[in-house]
């Protein structure tokens, strides 16, 4: 898994999150994000069919209890599935986009 931060409040996150490791580097590089004073985020999975529950609940907090505004763009069907499933679609702004 790579991560890119690019404009200071845009992240892309590229191939699968393998790990325990990888899901802690991008709730690390995320939180930095926040803490720069970032309130407009935009996160692009690309190529990433899963998210552990860490990572979604980090992500559904931040929406929750911070004054940002998150938008998410999934390249792979089946995690934006999977955010469907949840009932996640609206409450982290998640589109799906084909590469």
């Amino acid at each position: 898994m790579d991560i890119i931060v690019s404009k200071g409040c845009r992240i892309k996150v590229l191939g699968q999150i393998q790990s325990v490791n990888d899901s802690e580097r991008l709730i690390r590089t995320i939180s930095e994000v926040v803490d720069s004073g970032a309130t407009n985020i935009h996160i692009i999975f690309i190529e990433t069919r899963l998210l552990g529950s860490a990572t979604v609940g980090y992500l559904v907090k931040l929406t929750c209890s911070n004054n940002l505004t998150l938008n998410i763009e999934v390249t792979d069907l089946r995690l934006f599935d999977l955010l469907k499933n949840m009932g996640l679609i609206d409450t982290l702004n998640v589109s799906h986009k084909s590469e």
